[in-house]
């Protein structure tokens, strides 16, 4: 039995084998952190998959046959099914296993936690800063997060020892641990990682329709790279946007006062006050440099949401 901190380990449970979750158990089996990781994904074709790549050892009929003989349980599907299934997992759980997950959105996930599993405290949210726009088991990595932040989100009841011990998972699968209250991880997402997928979206179609029947056919560097995330899986991104939507609204609401002082600008020909604006961004964006992760593969990482 491996131990993760004050957690002894034999077997890992992996619910929801997309990019994400996949590679959870690329990972894990990669460092040895059990002796058996057992999946489970509503989509047989994708646990099928993640059984053929080696990202699991072997896959589970149903989430409570998953969950009933393991001693950590990580959930990677989408955050809105995610708290949908929490009080399910919690009836099947072990009393001594361990729950968290891999969501972008941690205030709704931590509170189903915490009315589900409040009483033991063995829980807390998670989020790696990991992932790219491809989906699916294929596009898993066993070293997806290696050197990413990994945010912990400890609820109200959640134990010591188990934020100690889930520090000594997310190290072992390659990150970087982060401890964070979950609204606070919320606000600083909507506009470090929702925000710029929405914007991508939001210009994709821009150009669409600006464009009208014909394609544009002098596309450069910049809109390749500005829009980029707006090819991720519009189910899976529309999940986490109505999942906290209310801090990104609140981005969305910053991003187009900002746009409309810099169109008025341009109309008015008001040339100081465009170039003084366009200088603090360039500024800004000098000044977060070093907390941004740098693509290591064609698909680029660092933006999972």
């Amino acid at each position: 039995m491996a131990w993760w901190g004050d957690l002894g380990c034999d077997r890992l449970a992996v619910i929801g084998l997309g990019q994400i979750g996949a590679s959870v158990g690329l990972a894990a089996l990669r460092a040895s952190l059990a002796s058996r990781v057992t999946g489970y994904d509503i989509d047989a074709h994708s646990a099928a998959a993640a059984l053929a790549a080696g990202a699991v050892t072997d896959v589970a009929a149903g989430l409570a046959a998953a969950v009933a003989k393991a001693d950590l349980v990580i959930l990677a599907a989408p955050v809105r099914q995610i708290v949908a299934m929490i009080p399910e997992v919690a009836q099947s759980l072990p009393p001594r296993a361990v729950l968290t997950d891999v969501g972008s959105t941690k205030g709704p996930v931590v509170e189903a936690m915490e009315r589900a599993l409040g009483c033991s405290g063995r829980y807390a949210g998670g989020h790696p800063l990991a992932g790219h726009e491809q989906a699916g088991p294929s596009a898993a990595r066993a070293d997806m997060f290696d050197g990413c932040r990994w945010v912990i989100c400890p609820g109200p009841g959640t134990r010591g020892d188990v934020v100690h011990s889930l520090r000594c998972v997310v190290s072992a699968l390659g990150a970087r641990p982060v401890i964070m209250d979950a609204g606070e991880h919320d606000r600083q997402v909507a506009l470090t990682s929702h925000l710029p997928y929405i914007t991508a979206a939001a210009l994709c179609l821009a150009v669409a329709e600006g464009s009208g029947e014909s394609r544009p056919t002098l596309c450069g560097g910049s809109l390749r790279d500005c829009t980029r995330v707006a090819a991720s899986d519009p189910s899976m991104a529309g999940d986490y946007c109505l999942a906290n939507r209310g801090p990104l609204a609140a981005g969305i609401d910053t991003m187009i006062a900002k746009l409309e002082y810099l169109r008025d600008a341009l109309v008015a020909v008001d040339e100081a006050p465009l170039h003084a604006e366009l200088c603090r961004a360039r500024e800004y964006r000098a000044s977060v440099s070093g907390n941004l992760p740098a693509p290591t593969h064609a698909a680029g990482r660092g933006d999972q949401r």
